[in-house]
């Protein structure tokens, strides 16, 4: 395990800069699977972070657990089964994935998978999931390592949508912005190129392009505490 220490979470960059705009198939292979964890290293206000890269999954992948989640393959191989530190995952009978988590507010967990690189710029990214407690839960979008960059697009139980950067330079928030969400959401990333335009239960809330969009893993992520479920992940490359 590799472990990392950022440094301090900045101030919200500019809309504009971060370059988003509010609205006016065949299933990808995958490779470089991953699942890690994010958390605080101390009580400062806002705190620094540490990541911790894991090579590999935390509990045990039977195959009654990659059977009865199948819906969100190809995560299924690094998807937390069992506990780990302040994690509990398992699979549901309805054929979901539960993430319980009792993390602080800045400790963030996420599962990853990468495409080849021929499909970027076509991919369509979408989950299912819900929300119980004061956490979210969402997509990272456009992980790259050295140096780590990635997005993570989130909802939580208040029905409050969020947008953070994670950046050499530590967290932003790119978007806050209340909506209107069905206790089960889906939400899905489709890519044209570097623009991506993000959909919340089919609705368009905004796009995002810049020169760290339109590459890099994708896969499921939280931050904080709560029950996570996913009923689904899946990641088709478009062909137009």
């Amino acid at each position: 395990m590799n472990t990392h220490t950022f440094a301090n979470w900045i101030a919200p960059s500019l809309l504009l800069a971060a370059g988003f705009v509010l609205p006016g198939s065949v299933s990808a292979q995958f490779s470089a699977l991953r699942q890690t964890t994010t958390q605080p290293t101390g009580p400062v206000t806002p705190p620094p972070v540490r990541a911790n890269l894991n090579s590999a999954p935390g509990g045990t992948t039977s195959p009654e657990n990659i059977a009865a989640t199948s819906n969100l393959q190809p995560l299924v191989p690094v998807l937390l089964f069992g506990e780990e530190e302040q994690y509990r995952g398992m699979a549901q009978s309805d054929g979901s994935y539960r993430l319980e988590s009792k993390a602080d507010d800045s400790s963030v967990k996420y599962f990853y998978a990468d495409n080849p690189p021929d499909t970027y710029g076509r991919r369509t990214i979408l989950t299912d999931a819900r929300v119980t407690g004061p956490g979210s839960a969402g997509l990272i979008y456009g992980y790259q390592q050295n140096p780590t960059r990635y997005f993570l697009f989130l909802l939580d139980a208040n029905q409050t949508f969020r947008v953070l950067e994670r950046s050499p330079d530590g967290f932003s928030e790119m978007i806050n912005m209340s909506v209107d969400a069905s206790d089960r959401y889906e939400l899905k990333l489709i890519e044209k190129g570097s623009e991506v335009s993000v959909l919340l239960n089919g609705q368009n809330l905004l796009s995002i392009s810049n020169d760290r969009t339109g590459t890099g893993a994708v896969g499921l992520a939280t931050i904080g505490a709560g029950s996570f479920e996913f009923q689904k992940f899946e990641v088709q490359t478009n062909h137009e």
